[in-house]
Protein backbone atom coordinates (compact mmCIF):
# COMPACT_ATOMS: atom_id res chain seq x y z
CA UNK A 1 0.00 0.00 0.00
CA UNK A 2 1.34 3.42 -0.97
CA UNK A 3 0.49 6.46 1.14
CA UNK A 4 1.20 10.11 0.47
CA UNK A 5 1.63 12.02 3.75
CA UNK A 6 0.95 15.76 3.62
CA UNK A 7 1.26 17.57 6.94
CA UNK A 8 1.14 21.14 8.13
CA UNK A 9 -0.53 23.61 10.46
CA UNK A 10 -3.26 24.30 7.88
CA UNK A 11 -4.27 27.49 9.70
CA UNK A 12 -6.25 27.84 7.51
CA UNK A 13 -5.84 25.30 4.71
CA UNK A 14 -6.05 27.14 1.39
CA UNK A 15 -6.22 26.57 -2.34
CA UNK A 16 -2.43 26.41 -2.58
CA UNK A 17 -2.44 23.37 -0.30
CA UNK A 18 -5.26 21.87 -2.34
CA UNK A 19 -3.45 22.47 -5.64
CA UNK A 20 -0.28 20.79 -4.36
CA UNK A 21 -2.27 17.77 -3.19
CA UNK A 22 -3.97 17.45 -6.58
CA UNK A 23 -0.64 17.69 -8.43
CA UNK A 24 0.87 15.00 -6.21
CA UNK A 25 -2.12 12.71 -6.85
CA UNK A 26 -1.78 13.22 -10.60
CA UNK A 27 1.94 12.45 -10.69
CA UNK A 28 2.42 9.74 -8.04
CA UNK A 29 -1.02 8.04 -7.84
CA UNK A 30 -0.93 6.73 -4.23
CA UNK A 31 -3.51 4.38 -2.78
CA UNK A 32 -4.21 6.87 0.00
CA UNK A 33 -3.45 10.53 0.66
CA UNK A 34 -3.23 11.28 4.39
CA UNK A 35 -3.70 14.93 5.35
CA UNK A 36 -2.14 15.40 8.78
CA UNK A 37 -2.83 18.73 10.53
CA UNK A 38 -0.21 19.20 13.22
CA UNK A 39 -0.72 20.16 16.85
CA UNK A 40 2.53 21.96 17.65
CA UNK A 41 5.05 21.80 14.78
CA UNK A 42 8.61 21.46 16.18
CA UNK A 43 9.96 24.08 13.76
CA UNK A 44 7.56 26.59 15.36
CA UNK A 45 8.62 25.86 18.92
CA UNK A 46 7.58 28.62 21.29
CA UNK A 47 4.87 29.89 18.92
CA UNK A 48 1.19 29.24 19.39
CA UNK A 49 -1.14 28.28 16.58
CA UNK A 50 -3.49 31.25 16.72
CA UNK A 51 -7.00 31.92 15.52
CA UNK A 52 -8.32 28.38 15.20
CA UNK A 53 -8.68 25.40 17.49
CA UNK A 54 -7.33 21.97 16.62
CA UNK A 55 -10.87 20.81 15.87
CA UNK A 56 -11.53 23.79 13.60
CA UNK A 57 -8.35 23.15 11.59
CA UNK A 58 -9.33 19.49 11.31
CA UNK A 59 -12.80 20.41 10.05
CA UNK A 60 -11.39 22.93 7.58
CA UNK A 61 -9.04 20.28 6.19
CA UNK A 62 -12.02 18.02 5.57
CA UNK A 63 -13.64 20.83 3.57
CA UNK A 64 -10.50 21.91 1.71
CA UNK A 65 -9.36 18.43 0.70
CA UNK A 66 -12.77 17.13 -0.31
CA UNK A 67 -11.21 15.64 -3.43
CA UNK A 68 -13.03 13.04 -5.46
CA UNK A 69 -10.43 10.66 -6.78
CA UNK A 70 -11.22 7.25 -8.23
CA UNK A 71 -7.79 5.78 -7.55
CA UNK A 72 -6.98 7.30 -4.16
CA UNK A 73 -8.67 7.42 -0.78
CA UNK A 74 -8.39 10.82 0.93
CA UNK A 75 -8.07 10.56 4.71
CA UNK A 76 -7.91 13.50 7.12
CA UNK A 77 -6.13 12.27 10.25
CA UNK A 78 -6.44 13.69 13.76
CA UNK A 79 -3.52 11.61 15.05
CA UNK A 80 -1.18 14.54 15.72
CA UNK A 81 -4.00 16.80 16.94
CA UNK A 82 -5.00 14.25 19.57
CA UNK A 83 -1.51 14.07 21.11
CA UNK A 84 -0.57 16.59 23.83
CA UNK A 85 3.10 16.69 22.88
CA UNK A 86 4.93 18.13 19.86
CA UNK A 87 4.23 16.67 16.45
CA UNK A 88 7.36 14.84 15.33
CA UNK A 89 7.19 13.23 11.90
CA UNK A 90 8.99 10.12 13.11
CA UNK A 91 6.21 9.48 15.65
CA UNK A 92 3.57 9.87 12.96
CA UNK A 93 5.41 7.45 10.68
CA UNK A 94 5.73 4.87 13.44
CA UNK A 95 1.99 5.14 13.95
CA UNK A 96 1.26 4.66 10.24
CA UNK A 97 3.59 1.68 9.89
CA UNK A 98 1.96 0.05 12.90
CA UNK A 99 -1.51 0.68 11.52
CA UNK A 100 -1.00 -0.42 7.91
CA UNK A 101 0.75 -3.50 6.52
CA UNK A 102 3.12 -3.62 3.54
CA UNK A 103 3.34 0.15 3.56
CA UNK A 104 5.39 2.61 1.50
CA UNK A 105 5.16 6.32 2.24
CA UNK A 106 5.79 9.47 0.22
CA UNK A 107 6.44 12.43 2.53
CA UNK A 108 5.38 15.63 0.76
CA UNK A 109 7.26 18.79 1.78
CA UNK A 110 7.91 22.21 0.29
CA UNK A 111 11.35 23.26 -0.91
CA UNK A 112 12.34 25.18 2.24
CA UNK A 113 11.47 22.27 4.51
CA UNK A 114 13.19 19.81 2.18
CA UNK A 115 16.45 21.79 2.22
CA UNK A 116 16.44 21.78 6.04
CA UNK A 117 15.41 18.14 6.31
CA UNK A 118 18.68 17.12 7.95
CA UNK A 119 17.64 19.24 10.98
CA UNK A 120 14.53 17.11 11.60
CA UNK A 121 14.44 14.72 14.53
CA UNK A 122 15.68 11.25 13.47
CA UNK A 123 15.88 12.34 9.85
CA UNK A 124 18.02 9.35 8.86
CA UNK A 125 15.40 7.02 10.33
CA UNK A 126 12.74 8.94 8.42
CA UNK A 127 14.69 8.41 5.21
CA UNK A 128 14.70 4.68 5.91
CA UNK A 129 10.90 4.75 6.03
CA UNK A 130 9.86 7.19 3.30
CA UNK A 131 10.53 8.69 -0.08
CA UNK A 132 10.80 12.46 0.30
CA UNK A 133 8.80 14.36 -2.32
CA UNK A 134 10.26 17.85 -2.60
CA UNK A 135 7.76 20.29 -4.11
CA UNK A 136 8.93 23.50 -5.73
CA UNK A 137 7.87 26.14 -8.23
CA UNK A 138 8.61 25.15 -11.81
CA UNK A 139 10.77 28.23 -12.32
CA UNK A 140 12.81 27.37 -9.20
CA UNK A 141 13.03 23.65 -9.90
CA UNK A 142 16.54 23.56 -11.37
CA UNK A 143 18.14 25.54 -8.53
CA UNK A 144 16.20 23.55 -5.93
CA UNK A 145 17.39 20.24 -7.34
CA UNK A 146 21.00 21.49 -7.52
CA UNK A 147 20.85 22.62 -3.87
CA UNK A 148 19.29 19.32 -2.81
CA UNK A 149 21.93 17.39 -4.71
CA UNK A 150 24.67 19.21 -2.79
CA UNK A 151 23.19 18.09 0.54
CA UNK A 152 21.55 14.78 -0.28
CA UNK A 153 23.25 13.40 -3.38
CA UNK A 154 23.26 9.77 -2.25
CA UNK A 155 19.58 9.94 -1.23
CA UNK A 156 18.65 11.25 -4.67
CA UNK A 157 20.74 8.57 -6.41
CA UNK A 158 18.99 5.91 -4.31
CA UNK A 159 15.59 7.43 -5.16
CA UNK A 160 14.88 8.31 -1.54
CA UNK A 161 14.24 11.85 -2.76
CA UNK A 162 12.02 12.69 -5.72
CA UNK A 163 10.73 15.99 -7.01
CA UNK A 164 7.40 17.55 -7.84
CA UNK A 165 7.20 20.73 -9.89
CA UNK A 166 3.99 22.76 -9.87
CA UNK A 167 2.66 26.28 -10.25
CA UNK A 168 1.88 27.44 -6.72
CA UNK A 169 -0.73 29.95 -5.67
CA UNK A 170 1.16 32.91 -4.24
CA UNK A 171 -0.40 33.04 -0.79
CA UNK A 172 0.28 31.87 2.75
CA UNK A 173 -2.00 31.05 5.66
CA UNK A 174 -0.60 33.97 7.65
CA UNK A 175 -1.47 36.41 4.83
CA UNK A 176 -4.97 34.97 4.62
CA UNK A 177 -5.43 35.42 8.36
CA UNK A 178 -4.37 39.06 7.99
CA UNK A 179 -6.82 39.63 5.14
CA UNK A 180 -9.67 38.16 7.19
CA UNK A 181 -8.69 40.22 10.25
CA UNK A 182 -8.83 43.36 8.08
CA UNK A 183 -12.20 42.28 6.62
CA UNK A 184 -10.57 42.18 3.19
CA UNK A 185 -12.82 40.19 0.85
CA UNK A 186 -9.81 39.16 -1.24
CA UNK A 187 -9.39 36.31 1.25
CA UNK A 188 -12.16 34.51 -0.66
CA UNK A 189 -9.89 34.21 -3.70
CA UNK A 190 -7.51 31.91 -1.85
CA UNK A 191 -9.94 29.70 0.04
CA UNK A 192 -12.28 26.89 -0.81
CA UNK A 193 -15.81 28.35 -0.68
CA UNK A 194 -16.85 26.00 2.12
CA UNK A 195 -13.72 26.83 4.13
CA UNK A 196 -14.36 30.56 3.78
CA UNK A 197 -17.98 30.19 4.89
CA UNK A 198 -16.88 28.06 7.85
CA UNK A 199 -14.43 30.76 8.94
CA UNK A 200 -16.98 33.57 8.63
CA UNK A 201 -19.74 31.64 10.40
CA UNK A 202 -17.45 30.93 13.37
CA UNK A 203 -15.90 34.41 13.44
CA UNK A 204 -12.37 33.04 13.18
CA UNK A 205 -9.24 35.21 12.75
CA UNK A 206 -11.02 38.46 13.61
CA UNK A 207 -9.14 39.00 16.90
Amino acid sequence: MKIGLFGGSFNPPHLGHRKLAIKYLEVYEPDMLVIMPSRVPPHREGKKIVGATALERYEMCKLNFDLHCEKTEIFISDFELSRPQKSYTIDTLNYLFNKYKDLSVDLIVGSDMALSFDSWKDYEKIFSLVTLIGASRKEDSEKFQIDMNKKFKSKIENEKIKFLDFEPIEISSSKIRKLIYNKDLRAQEYLNKDVYEYIIERGMYFD
